[in-house]
């Protein structure tokens, strides 16, 4: 003899156990998958259901005859709802819930006007075969969409289920009262129950399996977006002051020499006064966007801040060819740049440093370059000028 209590307080026990781990991938995860919320009511919901069916599966008295099919009705409806909040389709859960109303009507019928248990069960059925047909329907018509192999498990319960409530029926309609007669010294109602019951737990186990697993692949990928945009200039799509810090130390722990280039537009102010600010953004991301691909592939250009950019080169020979090299991208940028159909002559003024000649820290580095560039401003612009050529007032023209 199998004990049925036994059972369907195991089945109990792991939809407790599921449902935990359903409450936290809402909580982690409800913003990436929608529709998990709804599956996780609807589980709670089924859980109520099974726990009234067993302690009362005639339904004798009213409380349990009430809230039990009802349990089982709306966590059908919510089954459904999430799985078409997931889908972005169409959400049917109104119908489903008008449906069962009607039911519900029949229900009281043949129960205090007509007391017929087999109506009564066999109603209840054809709801739930309704609901779970229409989940599987839904969920097979997105089977061939990428990234949708998830909705094969709902196909499944719902397919699942429905078989085993029309096998409820077939047992009904044969005369078999599901409720009394035994199947190896279980009633079928309870191991139809049961069944449903440990179907619905390893469903939502692989659900939820399936859901964190994707989500942790989602999350890296948002994660690693993120850190992206935080190291990217919103304005040039360049590398931002973060990402150069991060570039120069890496360079510096490797101890290799390079050169700290700052750059600076030339009358960038007389723009922005003349044609506004959105022309003067315009500008600098056109010239930002020369400036990128008029560099060689070894070379690290980033935005510093305002009209001033960043050029990193660790691979020249001399200053001299440090100089031609510089002189050549600054070329390109001054042959005009065109914003709103205005034709603007970019020109560029250049102060350099050099590691670890002027400094063997990011602050020294950057402090002679701008004294560089400062040297440059006030020496008629559109220069270029080494930090260790300051003092001998050395300038290329």
């Amino acid at each position: 003899m199998i004990d049925m209590n036994l059972i369907l307080f195991g089945v109990c026990f792991l939809i407790t156990v599921i449902l935990i781990s359903l409450i936290f991938t809402n909580l982690y995860a409800n913003h990436i998958y929608k529709g998990i919320r709804q599956w996780l009511y609807g589980s709670v919901l089924f859980f109520f259901a099974v726990l009234i069916y067993s302690f009362d599966p005639t339904q004798t008295q009213e409380i349990n005859f009430i809230f039990g099919n009802t349990a089982v009705a709306f966590s059908m409806v919510l089954f459904s709802h999430g799985t078409t909040k997931f889908l972005d389709h169409e959400n049917d859960s109104k119908e489903l819930s008008l449906l069962y109303l009607v039911v519900f009507g029949l229900l009281c019928v043949f129960k205090y006007i007509n007391n017929q248990v087999e109506i009564r069960q066999v109603l209840m059925s054809f709801y739930v075969i309704y609901a779970m047909l229409r989940l599987a329907f839904v969920s097979f018509k997105y089977f061939d969409k990428p990234g949708f192999n998830y909705l094969k498990i709902h196909f499944a319960l719902g397919l699942g289920i429905s078989i085993l409530h029309t096998l409820r029926i077939v047992l009904i309609l044969l005369g078999i009262a599901p409720q009394t007669s035994n199947l190896f010294g279980v009633k079928y109602d309870e191991l139809i129950l049961a069944s449903i019951a440990l179907y619905i737990t390893v469903m939502i186990a692989i659900m939820t399996v399936y859901i964190n697993y994707k989500s942790t692949g989602i999350l890296k990928n948002e994660r690693h977006n993120l850190e992206l945009e935080s190291m990217t200039d919103y304005l040039t799509q360049l590398p931002n002051r973060r990402m150069l810090q991060s570039y120069l130390s890496n360079l510096m722990s490797k101890h290799k020499r390079f050169a700290l280039i700052i750059t600076d537009v030339d009358g960038f102010k007389d723009i922005n006064d003349q044609y506004g600010h959105d022309i003067g953004d315009l500008v600098l991301k056109e010239y930002a966007r020369v400036l990128n691909q008029h560099k060689r592939q070894q070379d690290f250009i980033a935005r510093y801040g305002g009209d001033e950019f960043i050029i990193v080169i660790d691979d020249y020979e001399t200053n001299d060819t440090l100089e031609k090299n510089l002189k050549s991208k600054l070329a390109e940028v001054a042959t005009g740049i065109e914003v709103a159909s205005i034709q603007f002559r970019i020109k560029t003024s250049v102060g350099v440093a050099l590691y670890p000649t002027d400094g063997l820290t990011l602050d020294e580095l950057f402090k002679k370059a701008d004294s560089a560039l400062y040297h440059v401003k006030s020496n008629g612009k559109n220069q270029i000028a080494f930090y260790q050529d300051i003092k001998s007032e050395r300038i290329w023209n």
